[in-house]
């Protein structure tokens, strides 16, 4: 996947993205199994990265463009944090906050006679909401003035009506992985794969399917750094994990051959374990690295 991708997905999520802040993992439901946040506020610091954002907003669908500037939203200044989560019946929600005003926002789709065509101002468990009239996945809820949630009504219902003790924060497995995670990085994220997870995605290579839980970080400043860490639930299991990893990674260097630079930066990839219960990917190099690597993929990619 490209990173303009990736950046289409998490910035551009599903009307009017923000940012959000970790004290809002409260809002993330109990069965939760893959969470990925984004610090975009740090992300955005990285000139190169600014650029293929702002080169999105830029080139984006008119619609987008006009929902900024009627809720007086900069995009590319506005946007903090964004948390996206999958439940175990996968259903998504964003989590998201910044320093727009949401209740300007109100105001402009209820006061706006083309905004008000599109979207509906209503409740939902007892929270302000807009349902999304063309798209029953971009519903949006407020949580607070700097805070907002996008999903199907279902998971806004579901989010509405969480107590802490049944939000992820009172699940032991993410609560025992939170720890290990580095939430000052650019990007991290858990996943808990739990029983029979590798058929819900359909893990190609054998080996993976021993993952119990994992997390990871990714950090982009002076260097670009990368740590994906997979746990197993028995000992004898490794062994079959890190094949997995390898064969994993060799096929991705493989997908990736015609962009040199790509694989050269993958090459540098390193398959770590502590011949007990887990094992790493770890990967380390300069931005200007990453940086010529990552357009050398999009290069390729856009060819395919």
């Amino acid at each position: 996947m490209k990173l303009r991708v990736l950046f289409l997905l998490v910035a551009f999520s599903m009307v009017g993205l923000t940012g959000f802040s970790n004290t809002l993992l409260s809002l993330v439901p109990s069965d939760a199994y893959l969470l990925v946040n984004f610090d975009l506020n740090s992300i955005l610091q990285q000139p190169e990265l600014k650029a293929l954002v702002d080169k999105h907003f830029k080139t984006g669908p008119k619609d987008y463009e006009d929902f900024y500037q009627r809720s007086g939203i900069n995009p590319g200044k506005d946007i903090r944090n964004v948390t996206i989560f999958m439940t175990s019946n996968k259903e998504v929600g964003v989590l998201v906050s910044g320093s727009f005003d949401a209740n300007q926002i109100s105001r402009m789709i209820q006061t706006d006679a083309e905004m008000a065509s599109k979207f509906s101002v209503s409740k939902i468990a007892g929270l302000q909401a807009v349902k999304n009239n063309t798209n029953p996945n971009a519903n949006m809820m407020f949580l607070n003035k700097h805070a907002v949630a996008f999903a199907k009504e279902p998971v806004l219902k579901k989010i509405a009506n969480l107590r802490r003790d049944k939000s992820i924060i009172g699940n032991r497995a993410f609560a025992h992985m939170i720890r290990r995670v580095d939430t000052d990085a650019n990007v991290w994220g858990t996943v808990l794969a739990g029983a029979g997870w590798e058929k819900n995605i359909k893990v190609p290579i054998t080996g993976l399917n021993k993952l119990s839980t994992a997390f990871f970080a990714l950090s982009y400043d002076k260097n670009f750094n990368f740590k994906f860490t997979g746990l197993v639930n028995k000992k004898k299991e490794l062994p079959e994990f890190v094949t997995g990893l390898q064969n994993f990674m060799a096929a991705f260097k493989g997908w990736t051959a015609s962009a040199p630079e790509f694989s050269t930066m993958l090459n540098k990839a390193v398959i770590q374990d502590n011949r007990e219960h887990l094992a790493r990917i770890v990967l380390n190099v300069p931005a200007n690295e990453f940086k010529a690597a990552i357009d050398g993929l999009a290069k390729f990619t856009e060819k395919k």
